[in-house]
């Protein structure tokens, strides 16, 4: 095959070692050309409660920054607190969703064990 691809169409085999580079070059041997059949699409895939818990921890981050800055024009004396409130939140509400995560795929875990018993 003669036409040039980027790295991000070909696909790496267990056999050769990638090297990854911006350049464009051809398919050596051992690599395989990306088609539509090999591709994974998103459409149709459901939603994992791993990116429903993500998606919710970005709209919280983004709210309280947004709320801060609002209120940072409207209310001078409370900016202070909500600085530092919204300083705190971008540290706890990270862990405490992936304390979440994490107790949730045990509970998981221990409930396809108990099915497959």
């Amino acid at each position: 095959m003669t036409a040039f691809l980027p790295d991000a169409m070909i696909k790496k085999t267990s056999k050769v070692k990638a090297v990854h580079s911006f350049r464009h070059r051809a398919p050596q041997k051992g690599h395989m050309v990306m088609t539509d059949q090999n591709k994974k699409t998103t459409s149709g895939s459901r939603i994992s409660v791993k990116q429903v818990i993500a998606i919710i921890g970005i709209i919280l981050l983004v709210a309280l920054y947004v709320l801060t800055l609002v209120m940072a024009f409207i209310d001078k004396s409370a900016s202070g607190k909500l600085f530092l409130l919204c300083l705190y939140s971008t540290v706890a509400i990270p862990i405490l969703l992936w304390i979440y995560i994490w107790i949730y795929n045990k509970v998981k875990e221990q409930k396809e064990q108990r099915d497959r018993q």
